[in-house]
């Protein structure tokens, strides 16, 4: 096909803006068709691009059976083209487990990210914003599994080794963002606010591109002050989350659960 990845980013930004999760699916799947040839020997880049892609957004809208669906389709082609022991390979197993945890299968979710961060070591090293990333999801997941110890850990790690990298502030701020969540759901409160607002403060010093996971970090505040009471800075912090949201991501899934809870402040404050 004639459009090259970087046009085909720049106008999935575009539609992404609209704020329309139909018109995104219906431009991923228009590409696809363009880019799928039928058959596993004709190899186009684009397919694999553009199966990520879709990977991502039915992941984002809380579709956790079509995301694994098109994740194992690019999993599929760069096994085939490019082979499993690349980059490529370690990033879709990255994809598909980050689907996994979400979809509740941890222990599937943790070994296809222990498979993903063996290849990324393999291939190109640990001192690289791809295994920072590998540590963080498998922080992610032994949090779901509570082993809150070995989460730390990863996080730590993590929040080293990201410190040494070059262009690594927004590694670094995703680290944070995910010990103060993790020491949210251990009550340490006071840590977890000085965690999230640190990597609140190191977001909003990069451009709005770069902010796309900065909705969970205010997410993550509004919680913690839901849970401390402070319904105005609770209200306070889910708007933001929900302007980021809506800016990056259209009225998806987490856009409802935000406008739910913004809605249930407004009637506790109301109540009180």
């Amino acid at each position: 096909m004639d459009m090259t990845i970087d046009e085909f980013y720049k106008q999935l930004s575009n539609v992404y803006e609209t704020g329309s999760p139909e018109a995104v699916e219906l431009y991923l799947n228009d590409r696809l068709k363009e880019a799928s040839h039928g058959c596993d020997m004709c190899f186009e880049p684009m397919e694999i691009t553009v199966s990520n892609e879709l990977g991502s957004f039915y992941r984002g809208m809380g579709q956790f059976d079509k995301s694994a669906e098109f994740f194992e389709i690019a999993k599929r082609l760069v096994f085939v083209h490019i082979g499993d022991k690349t980059v490529q390979y370690a990033t879709v197993l990255n994809n598909l487990a980050g689907t996994y945890r979400l979809a509740g299968k941890y222990e599937e979710a943790a070994d296809l990210f222990n498979e993903s961060a063996l290849i990324y070591s393999t291939t190109i090293g640990k001192d690289n914003s791809y295994y920072c990333s590998i540590l963080n999801n498998l922080a992610l997941v032994y949090q779901d599994m509570k082993e809150y110890g070995k989460a730390e850990e990863m996080l730590t790690d993590a929040l080293k080794s990201s410190r040494t990298l070059e262009n690594s502030a927004m590694d670094v701020a995703i680290t944070y963002s995910n010990l103060g969540a993790l020491y949210l759901e251990m009550g340490d409160y006071t840590r977890a606010e000085e965690d999230l607002r640190e990597s609140v403060d190191i977001y909003e010093q990069l451009d709005t591109n770069h902010q796309v996971h900065l909705a969970s970090v205010y997410n993550s505040l509004g919680i913690l002050y839901y849970k401390q009471s402070k319904l105005e800075e609770a209200k306070e912090a889910y708007q933001q989350a929900l302007k980021l949201t809506l800016y990056h991501y259209g009225k998806n899934h987490e856009y409802e659960i935000l406008c739910r809870n913004i809605a249930a402040i407004e009637e506790a404050v109301r109540n009180a």
